[in-house]
C-alpha cells in the first residue's frame, strides 16, 4: 500500500481500519472513525486519549479516562504512581530518568555479540 496506513485513512475513511493510528508527534493519534477500541488503564472504560505519565522521571504514554485522571490516577504503573506522590513532597531533589515497571516488562531488542 503506497503511502501507508495514513494515506489509506485519507482515501477510505469508512474502510476496515478501526480505532486510532498512533503517530510520533504531539497529536499521539489520528483517526478517520469514532470507534474506541482501547480502555482506561485503571477502570476499563472505553478510552482512547493518550497522556504522558505524570511522573517527571517517566515518559511513557498512558490511557487514563477523565474520571480516573481527576481522581489522581495519572501514572503508567504503580511504581510511577508511588514515585509521583513522593516527588510532590520532595520536589526540590534532583530528578533522574529511571525505568518504570512498564519499561522493564517490555521485550528488549537482542544485542548480537560481535
Amino acid at each position: 500500500m503506497k503511502g501507508g496506513i495514513h494515506k489509506y485513512l485519507d482515501q477510505f475513511p469508512d474502510g476496515f481500519f478501526r480505532g486510532k493510528l498512533f503517530v510520533f508527534d504531539g497529536r499521539f493519534t489520528i483517526s478517520s472513525n469514532d470507534d474506541i477500541i482501547s480502555t482506561c488503564r485503571y477502570c476499563g472504560t472505553a478510552w482512547d486519549k493518550y497522556k504522558l505519565c505524570s511522573t517527571p522521571q517517566c515518559c511513557q504514554l498512558v490511557l487514563t479516562c477523565l474520571k480516573c485522571h481527576e481522581g489522581g490516577l495519572t501514572a503508567c504503573c504503580p511504581t510511577c504512581q508511588e514515585k509521583g506522590l513522593k516527588t510532590q513532597t520532595n520536589f526540590c531533589q534532583q530528578q533522574f530518568k529511571e525505568e518504570c515497571e512498564c519499561t522493564k516488562m517490555r521485550p528488549k531488542i537482542p544485542i548480537e555479540k560481535v
